[in-house]
């Protein structure tokens, strides 16, 4: 046996413990039961809370922006408040679809 032998096999030697030990770790941590308490508490307070109070503040932009394009005379600082208005319900628009992938993730586990 050569030089080049004995470095392929202490290589394959260690793959193999790697993927022993790679293994072993995932098997000690899949029978291990999840800690679902805060999972739940992260949903209340991210997911729902989120979601009633952006179905709120989706209400009331909606108003803002009937009322501000409704006006005769539009001012600067009317239109400013249109557009945020705007800006504010894409971000509502954001929120929900995070609000959703929270509860799927927790539903899921």
């Amino acid at each position: 046996m050569g030089i080049t032998d004995l470095r392929m096999a202490s290589n394959a030697t260690l793959f193999l413990e790697a993927a022993n030990a790679t293994v072993n770790l995932t098997h000690s941590d899949a029978s291990e039961e999840p800690d679902t308490s805060m999972g739940w508490f992260q949903w209340i307070t991210e997911g729902l809370l989120i979601f009633i109070v952006g179905v709120v503040g989706l209400f009331g932009n909606c108003v803002s922006i009937y009322t501000f394009s409704k006006q005769r005379v539009h001012r600067i600082f009317h239109n400013l408040l249109l557009v945020l208005a705007i800006f504010d319900i894409v971000s509502i628009d954001f929120s929900f679809k995070t609000s959703l992938l929270l509860l799927l993730s927790i539903v899921c586990l």
